[in-house]
């Protein structure tokens, strides 16, 4: 099962341009694997067609290195390099994301990018599709110069449809992509898959002696979590119940009603600050 990672509701917006708004942003790290000299590449190779703009956010070890070829390539004054800024600055910056990447795991950018529902031009790297769904985005080959080249020149001609796609991909991501959804595939999959055989293996270890400590609490969907701690200190989940899930900005917990937090995070369940109880 692939549980993917969740954005909270304030990071679905519709991202405001700034008046002097260039035409295209990279934000991330400036390295090779990420493509950003591919990128500068095919802005230099469509340049004859649309002297566009761009702005490139970040900092990293080939940064001279993509300074100096955006000078080699004749963009000084199409480029502009800014360092580090958070991606909801960026984004105001300019009217498109530019994502280049040769490889690339569940691209948080493009998931902040398409929240925002900014228009993205992206490669197919790695798990760049899986965040794409069925929305039928022209998804570039990692490093083809030509096919970026491509999609640049295409949304400098007719926005409309990268705009169109861009609204279908926030919804897209909204429904898949949010840490409700996040937190709830956790949960079910310890009860569903772990559950059973967990549940069994814990009552069968804490047979006779065992330590038992109980979370309460209310919870919106019935799913259920019992923490218990044995005789020999060690916590062990018996999944039972959910008991208290609630919402603390970034953080999911499950509240014990000692006062100690049993469940600790968004993407697993991280037993924290609880210590062995007495009988």
């Amino acid at each position: 099962r692939v549980i993917y990672n969740g954005l909270q509701r304030h990071e679905f917006y519709e991202s405001l341009l700034a008046d002097d708004a260039v035409d295209f942003v990279y934000v991330g790290e400036l390295r090779k694997l990420k493509g950003v000299d591919v990128f500068l590449k095919a802005l230099a190779q469509q340049q004859s067609v649309s002297r566009a703009r761009a702005i490139i956010v970040g900092s990293g070890p080939d940064e001279k290195y993509l300074k100096r070829l955006a000078r080699r390539l004749g963009l000084r004054d199409h480029v502009t390099f800014t360092g580090p800024q958070p991606a909801r600055t960026a984004f105001v910056r300019a009217r498109c994301v530019v994502v280049p990447a040769r490889e690339e795991s569940l691209s948080y950018i493009v998931l902040e990018a398409a929240a925002a529902q900014l228009p993205i031009i992206a490669t197919s790297a790695g798990g760049i599709r899986d965040i794409m769904g069925d929305i039928p985005m022209p998804l570039v080959p990692p490093g083809d110069v030509e096919a970026l080249s491509s999609q640049l020149r295409a949304f400098l001609t007719d926005s409309g449809p990268y705009l169109r796609r861009a609204a279908q991909l926030q919804q897209h991501v909204a429904d898949v992509f949010s840490a409700v959804m996040m937190t709830r595939e956790v949960v079910d999959f310890y009860i569903t898959d772990l559950g059973a055989g967990a549940h069994r293996r814990v009552q069968a270890a804490l047979a006779g002696d065992g330590q038992r400590f109980d979370a309460h609490g209310a919870c919106a969907d019935g799913v259920g979590l019992r923490v218990v701690a044995g005789v020999d200190g060690l916590l062990r989940p018996a999944l039972e119940r959910i008991v208290g899930v609630f919402e603390d900005g970034r953080v999911w917990r499950v509240v014990a009603d000692a006062g100690g937090v049993a469940l600790v995070g968004g993407v697993a369940c991280q037993l924290q600050g609880l210590q062995q109880l007495g009988r």
